[in-house]
C-alpha cells in the first residue's frame, strides 16, 4: 500500500517549481494543486495494492497538471482570438452553448456507458477477427477448387508445344488408337503458419518512451483508457510519419516519465504489436475536462470518453 501523503502545500509548490525550473502563477497553482491531490487520492483508493502513490509521485503529477492547465489556458486564448477575428470579418461569434450544440449535431457522440465492460472484446477487435475468418474461409474454398480442378489443369498445361496429343477433357471415344495422356495429381504444398505482422515495430528505446508516457497519462485508468492513449501516439506517428518519441513532443505529451506497470506494458503491446484498437477512428487528441476547459479539443470530432478523458479525431479544415 502507498505511504500516507505528508507533504504540505508550500513544500509541494517549492518542489514542483524546482522541477519545472520556473515560477508558477497563483491562479494556475490554485487550480492545479487541488486537482492533482484529488486525482492522486482517487488512484490510491482504486489501487490500494500499488505502493508508489506517495509524495514523490504527487510532485510529478502536480507538475504535469500545471503544464496541462497552462496549455489549456493558452489554447483557450488562441481559440478566442481566432473566433474574435472571424467575428469581425464574417458574422457574430456564436456562444459556447451554440458551438457545443453544433458539434453535437455534426458528430454523434458515444458515452462511456456504451463501452464494453473491462476485459471484454471491443467492437473493433471483433470486426477485425470476423474479417480474418471470412478471408481464411475464402482461401480454403479456393484451395479446394484448385485441388478438384488440378487434373484438368495438368491435362491442358502439360502438353508440349506443337504436340498433337489429345487434350480434350471430355471422356474419350471408343476409336481404336486414341491416346489418352496420364494426368498426374498435382502436388499439394504445405503452408507453414506465419506469425501475425507487427503493426508498428518499436525499438527498445521507443517502447520505453511510449510505456512511460502512457503510464504518466493513464497509469491509474482502465486498460481501455491506457490503450486509447497508446492509440493516440500510434495514430500520430502514422499520420506524421515520425517516431513515437517525436510524436509525444509534437503533440505536447507530459515530460514526466514514471516507471510503467506490467498492465501498461500489455496495453502498449496490444496496440503497437498486435494492432488492437479500442475505436476504429484515428484519434489524435485527448484532455480531461475535470481539470481544464479546451475549445480547441471540443472543436474536433469527439469519439469516446473513458476514465475522465475525452478523445477526439482531427476535424478536416478543407
Amino acid at each position: 500500500m502507498s505511504p500516507e501523503i505528508t507533504i504540505t502545500s508550500e513544500e509541494l509548490r517549492e518542489r514542483v517549481e524546482d522541477r519545472l525550473d520556473r515560477w508558477i502563477p497563483d491562479d494556475v497553482w490554485n487550480r492545479a494543486e487541488p486537482y492533482a491531490r484529488h486525482k492522486n487520492e482517487v488512484n490510491r483508493q482504486r489501487h490500494p495494492e500499488i505502493d508508489y502513490y506517495d509524495n514523490d509521485y504527487l510532485v510529478l503529477l502536480t507538475a504535469d497538471t500545471v503544464r496541462e492547465t497552462e496549455f489549456s489556458d493558452l489554447t483557450h486564448a488562441l481559440c478566442d482570438l481566432t473566433v474574435a477575428r472571424a467575428q469581425r470579418k464574417e458574422k457574430p461569434m456564436e456562444t459556447t452553448k451554440e458551438r457545443a450544440a453544433r458539434c453535437d449535431r455534426a458528430t454523434h457522440a458515444r458515452r462511456s456507458s456504451s463501452l464494453p465492460a473491462y476485459g471484454s472484446r471491443t467492437a473493433s477487435i471483433t470486426r477485425r477477427r470476423r474479417r480474418a475468418k471470412r478471408k481464411a474461409l475464402r482461401a480454403a474454398t479456393l484451395a479446394a477448387a484448385v485441388l478438384l480442378l488440378g487434373g484438368i489443369s495438368a491435362a491442358i498445361f502439360t502438353t508440349p508445344t506443337g504436340s498433337k496429343q489429345e487434350t480434350n477433357i471430355l471422356p474419350p471415344t471408343t476409336t481404336v488408337g486414341t491416346y489418352i495422356p496420364d494426368t498426374p495429381a498435382p502436388a499439394t504444398e504445405t503452408v507453414e503458419p506465419t506469425e501475425p505482422a507487427v503493426r508498428y515495430p518499436l525499438t527498445d528505446a521507443e517502447r520505453d518512451v511510449v510505456e512511460r508516457v502512457v503510464m504518466a497519462e493513464a497509469g491509474g485508468e482502465s486498460f481501455e483508457g491506457q490503450m486509447l492513449v497508446a492509440q493516440c501516439i500510434l495514430n500520430a506517428s502514422e499520420k506524421r510519419g515520425v517516431d513515437p518519441s517525436e510524436a509525444v513532443v509534437l503533440y505536447s505529451y507530459t515530460k514526466s516519465r514514471p516507471d510503467p506497470t506490467q498492465r501498461v506494458k500489455d496495453a502498449v503491446a496490444a496496440v503497437f504489436d498486435r494492432g488492437e484498437t479500442v475505436v476504429d477512428e484515428p484519434i489524435l487528441y485527448f484532455y480531461n475536462p475535470a481539470l481544464v476547459t479546451s475549445d480547441f479539443h471540443e472543436s474536433q470530432i469527439f469519439v469516446i470518453e473513458e476514465g475522465g478523458h475525452r478523445f477526439f479525431a482531427e476535424r478536416s479544415t478543407r
